[in-house]
């Protein structure tokens, strides 16, 4: 009975332990399912050993510093862990899948050593939830066929060889046939040691909410579509050759590539298209970390075909208390469409960081929508950044873009900026055609002590600058004002960043900015545009002005900067404004425009009229700007002016208008009271803004002079070119040179002076017109005295009640000169009348009036003339008698009216010089005078020759007036006859 029970009782331990054998059989088979060597290895295949869930494959091919493996299948189960057996000199495992299956890697796939893995599988791999990388060494992912090596042997999965028989050394590539099986990476946590590389080399590459983490290492997609070599050069970088097509890559899905540390970390993407979605890049040196030697890595992405990147971000940083330079972001690709993304190189240590580089073939589009704005206010403004941050000592590398078209839209910007004490580099703009719009900008700034950088831009076709918003969800958003801007924020002691534009047409509209100024310690950056056909500024309806700007704002230290413009048409419309002005004690900057056919400005935008300005503000004590314009043709309507205004303390600039063909200013604009402009010169009715030219001075400050030259001067319908003062300070000189004609209808011109020194017209042309109620006046109110007109013409016209004045109220009237051949329709007059007048009179009487004088410079139409007798004289007295008629007599005529004498006789040259007489009658002598005193005096000048005398030697001297004369007394004596 007891024997029996013991035999039961072993047979219940034999049946549970082969329960226990039969359950280990078959998980094995099951894991060996997953991970099979093949039998392409020899007598050296791979082994795979088992632990649970903890599986070591040993054995494989040794050959130099590397062990080869092969297998028939390789996967890696959820909650798994495959490590490959290192050796310590051992550098590469190198592993081939020879079937037909995909890898999925859904588990942690490591070394025990410090070995580099390679795991090629052209089937495809698949990096799933749960999958993990433990390497010390970097871990390549390939879909290659095979891979070669610097002795010119290959390790091939789709022919399999026995490595041993091979002199391998080092890895050198890896071989790709026609179109490469994809690598998947799904809910994916990829992650090396420090200073490794983790490199993914296949088809199609996606990466689905899955991170890849390489700290200070490299991180390397790549994806290719055709027969190809990958070189690995020392798997620091991949290298491909010129004919190499590529695949797709897509980052999507909240996935991100990780390689900042303490120094070095890169990110390289080959592909056809990149896609990258909701995901992030990240590179530099972090917070904390770094040396005085660190340098971090670079980002690179190359794309032959699209790059997308929407709702993503890609950063190389320096963070706050590193140490070290920052590496650079670039980007080569056909096309990129950046959308609601961010790309920075920003420093917030005392390390540089490296340039941001975009460089595609096509095209460039960085968008941003209304829904990354917050309405209360806060800005999270997309696009391209380089920053250096608050309390930063760093500089920013520069941000390059080229492309052939270039658009920034919808609140979107390229942005180079410096919040600390290290200078911003350069925004690099190279393009056909670039149009920033619907309120996106180009902007350059220091907020701090360091400099901003340079704008640079040069589209060979157009750029288009337009601060208009279609989308209703903008209208609320409190934003930076669109366009191209380099400014010196409040209390910054840099210095601002210069604009440089060249291009076949800027057009710059719709309320858009293209500005450098200062508001603080720092210098304004100048603005320097060539535009070889039109440079066009279009105002809008909407209340924001489109400006042209060099500025010194109020309480700035800093001096504005310099505006140029060298076009072939400069066009400034519908209430645009160009300006350089100062409102503070800082000097503004100068315009400076060369416009080789013409300069128009012309239109409204809601009343207010468009601008050219060289402007001291009210509340600027600094000199404003000069303005110099050369052109063909000058246009300046619908109220649209050039001014020099001084509001302030300051000395207001000059005006020069060099013009080849015609200055044609026309009409006026009238006020609108909501939108009042105190910039903008008036009529004296306060009612209407008038078309002209300006230099002058509403404050205590001097106004500057206006020069004109040009061959043809139009102003007409109540158009004013205009000096004054209307305070204390001095009015400047106004002076016009039309070497053709000067035309007014109903034109004025002023130089006007309450309490300052006089002011002084000088108008120069040979025909000079006044029609319809035109003015040249430098009168004088309050204790002013008049200004000085001086007119040089060879014919003035005035006529319907158009006036030359320099009249004054409790001074002295200003003195008038006038040099002309002909004047026609006005006259001097003591006061003004009806009629076209020339006064220089004063209120307090003829005794403060001022001089006029008229002179001509031609010829007095009196000189010469000979008052005839009125007397008849004895005609019998004057006939010879007793002449034989064989005998030639001879008739004698003596003065002016006479007979000449017979062209056939000859020339009498001994014959003596006498004066000319009156013939009287015998009984008595009847002399003459004749007065000829004009009230124009005749200048010594060289005239026409108006007759001859011979003298006492028969020497012919041209005269121009020939001298008036005494005709002998008593008749003629009767004649010798010569029988």
């Amino acid at each position: 009975m007891n024997e029996r029970k013991q035999i039961n009782c072993n047979l219940k331990i034999i049946s549970y332990k082969a329960l226990i054998g039969l359950l280990q059989f078959c998980f094995a088979r099951s894991a060996s399912a997953q991970i099979t060597p093949d039998n392409t290895l020899g007598n050296s295949p791979s082994i795979v050993k088992q632990n649970l869930n903890n599986l070591t494959i040993e054995g494989g091919v040794r050959n130099n510093s590397n062990i080869f493996h092969s297998f028939q299948e390789f996967n890696v189960n959820n909650g798994q862990q495959v490590y490959f057996k290192s050796f310590q000199d051992i550098n590469n495992i190198i592993t081939r899948v020879t079937g037909n299956n995909t890898s999925n890697i859904k588990g942690v796939l490591g070394v025990n050593g410090a070995a580099n893995l390679f795991l090629i599988n052209p089937n495809g791999i698949i990096f799933g939830k749960g999958s993990s990388l433990d390497i010390k060494g970097s871990f390549i992912g390939a879909t290659a066929e095979s891979i070669n090596f610097s002795d010119g042997s290959i390790f091939s999965a789709v022919e399999p060889n026995n490595p041993a028989l091979l002199e391998i050394n080092v890895p050198l590539g890896l071989q790709y046939g026609n179109n490469p099986a994809p690598i998947t990476l799904n809910q994916a946590d990829l992650k090396i040691k420090p200073k490794q590389v983790l490199g993914l080399i296949g088809g199609n590459i996606n990466s689905d909410n899955s991170s890849l983490t390489a700290p200070g290492g490299t991180v390397e997609l790549a994806g290719l579509s055709s027969t190809g070599t990958v070189n690995l050069n020392d798997l620091n970088s991949l290298s491909f050759s010129e004919d190499t097509n590529f695949h797709d890559i897509s980052i999507v899905n909240n996935s991100s590539i990780n390689v900042a540390a303490a120094d070095n970390g890169n990110i390289f993407i080959n592909a056809n298209n990149f896609s990258l979605n909701d995901s992030n890049f990240r590179a530099g040196i972090k917070q904390g970390l770094g040396n005085s030697n660190a340098v971090s890595g670079d980002i690179r992405i190359n794309a032959t075909g699209n790059t997308t990147i929407e709702q993503s971000n890609i950063n190389n940083i320096l963070g706050a208390n590193s140490s070290g330079n920052g590496g650079e972001i670039y980007i080569k690709t056909n096309n990129l469409f950046l959308k609601d993304s961010k790309i920075l190189t920003n420093t917030y240590s005392s390390g540089n960081v490296g340039d941001l580089i975009v460089e595609a073939d096509n095209k460039v589009e960085i968008i941003s929508s209304p829904s990354n704005f917050n309405l209360k206010g806060a800005e999270a403004r997309k696009g391209l950044f380089s920053k250096v941050e608050l309390n930063a000592t760093g500089n920013t590398g520069d941000i390059i873009v080229s492309a052939k078209d270039i658009l920034v839209s919808g609140l979107g910007g390229i942005d180079i900026s410096t919040g600390g004490l290290g200078n911003a580099g350069r925004v690099i703009i190279n393009g056909d055609r670039l149009r920033i719009i619907e309120g996106a900008g180009v902007y350059s700034n220091t907020n701090s002590s360091g400099n901003a950088g340079e704008i640079s831009i040069e589209a060979s076709d157009f750029i288009e600058v337009s601060n208009k918003i279609s989308d209703a969800e903008f209208a609320d958003i409190k934003r930076q004002p669109g366009g191209i801007i380099a400014d010196v924020r409040r209390d910054a002691a840099g210095n601002g960043g210069k604009i440089s534009i060249e291009t076949a047409s800027l057009t710059v509209k719709e309320g858009a900015f293209l500005t450098t100024d200062t508001k603080g310690s720092g210098e304004g950056g100048d603005i320097n545009i060539f535009a070889r056909d039109k440079v066009e500024i279009i105002g809008n309806q909407e209340g924001i002005t489109t400006q042209l700007v060099t500025a010194v704002r109020e309480k700035a230290t800093g001096s504005g900067g310099n505006l140029t413009i060298e076009t072939k048409d400069l066009i400034v419309r519908d209430g645009a404004e160009i300006n350089a002005g100062t409102d503070s004690s800082s000097n503004s900057g100068n315009v400076n425009i060369k416009a080789s056919e013409s300069i128009q400005l012309f239109g409204t935008a809601n009343g207010v009229p468009s601008r050219l300005l060289a402007q001291v503000g009210d509340k600027g004590s600094g000199n404003g700007g000069n303005i110099l314009l050369e052109t063909q043709e000058l246009i300046i309507r619908d109220g649209s002016q050039i001014s020099a205004g001084n509001l302030g303390n300051g000395k207001g600039g000059n005006i020069n208008v060099l013009v080849g063909d015609a200055v044609n200013i026309e009409g006026f604009s009238v006020i609108n009271s909501d939108k009042k402009n105190t910039e903008i010169v008036t009529d004296e009715t306060g009612t209407l803004y008038p078309s002209g030219i300006f230099s002058s001075s509403p404050g205590i400050g001097d106004a500057g002079n206006l020069n004109i030259e040009t061959a043809n001067f139009n102003i007409s319908n109540n158009a004013q070119v205009s000096v004054s003062s209307q305070l204390e300070g001095a009015a400047g000189n106004l002076s016009i040179l039309a070497t053709k004609k000067a035309l007014f209808d109903k034109g004025i011109l002023n130089a006007d002076t309450v309490a300052g020194n006089q002011a002084n017209i000088n108008l120069n042309s040979p025909n000079i017109q006044l029609r319809y109620g035109s003015r040249i006046t430098t009168n004088a109110t309050q204790t002013a005295t008049g200004g000085n007109i001086n007119i040089d013409t060879l014919t003035l016209v005035a006529l319907e009640n158009s006036d030359i004045t320099a009249n004054a109220e409790e001074s002295f009237g200003g003195k008038i000169s006038i040099n002309a051949q002909g004047i026609f329709g006005t006259q001097f007059r003591e006061f003004l009348t009806p009629e076209s007048d020339i006064t220089a009179s004063s209120e307090l009487g003829a005794e403060f009036s001022g001089a006029v004088e008229i002179d001509t410079i031609g010829t007095d139409p009196n000189s010469g003339l000979v008052q005839l007798p009125t007397g008849l004289a004895d005609s019998s007295q004057k006939i010879a008698s007793g002449c034989g008629k064989n005998q030639t007599g001879k008739f004698t005529v003596a003065g002016r009216g006479g007979l000449p004498e017979s062209p056939n006789e000859m020339f009498a040259v001994n014959n003596p010089m006498v004066d000319l007489v009156d013939v009287v009658s015998n009984s008595a002598n009847q002399n003459i005078s004749v007065s000829s005193k004009s009230s124009i005096n005749t200048k010594k000048e060289i005239v026409e020759a108006q007759g001859w005398v011979v003298d006492a030697e028969g020497n012919v001297e041209f005269v121009a007036e020939v001298p008036e004369a005494v005709a002998n007394s008593g008749g003629i004596s009767q004649a010798y006859c010569q029988s």
